[in-house]
């Protein structure tokens, strides 16, 4: 009896340690499939079989250079969370008013939820696109730069039409770092 208890914890014990091996990359492949669907809502929102409580993204960000292609929810959303997605600054306008700043965050860390990891291999003068109620806009890099990472950023930027990523300096723990886009 002793032997078959000891047997079945070996067991669970194995089954245990499998489950948080396979766990990580389970999740990532989740969330890429909860995204790939969700964008393709959000190009189809016309489709009457949608659930009328569900949110959809309103835009999407992409960047080919890092092949960064990730929707983002409204700022007024339960989902608008840096913990879960790009997140919207509450203050950020969206992308069709004129002179408007659109302020997108995330991490950019090893996580799940580090949308924002490769930001750091981007130059001046590279390209992104948002896609925002049937529209694109295309952005162009003007400025990178860093601030100490106090709950406040100061957004160096001109008036015009801008895209702004923020999201924490992966060498320097006490930074973040601002990617100013104009619109083109």
């Amino acid at each position: 009896m002793v032997k078959r208890f000891f047997r079945i914890i070996c067991i669970l014990v194995v089954i245990s340690g499998l489950l948080l091996i396979i766990k990580k990359p389970v999740l990532k492949e989740y969330r890429v499939i909860k995204n790939n669907l969700n964008i393709d809502k959000f190009y189809n929102k016309a489709d009457n079989n949608m659930d009328k409580e569900e949110e959809l993204y309103i835009g999407i960000l992409k960047i080919d250079k890092i092949n960064l292609y990730q929707g983002f929810y409204d700022k007024n959303s339960k989902y608008n969370d840096i913990e879960l997605n790009i997140m919207i600054n509450k203050e950020s306008d969206y992308p069709n008013v004129i002179n408007g700043n659109l302020i997108l965050m995330a991490h950019s860390g090893d996580s799940d939820v580090s949308y924002f990891r490769y930001l750091d291999i981007l130059e001046v003068g590279d390209n992104a696109t948002i896609y925002y109620k049937d529209d694109s806009y295309n952005y162009k890099l003007v400025k990178v730069y860093e601030l100490i990472k106090n709950g406040k950023v100061f957004i160096d930027r001109d008036d015009t039409t801008t895209l702004t990523l923020i999201t924490c300096s992966r060498e320097k723990e006490d930074m973040q770092k601002i990617y100013i886009f104009n619109l083109i």
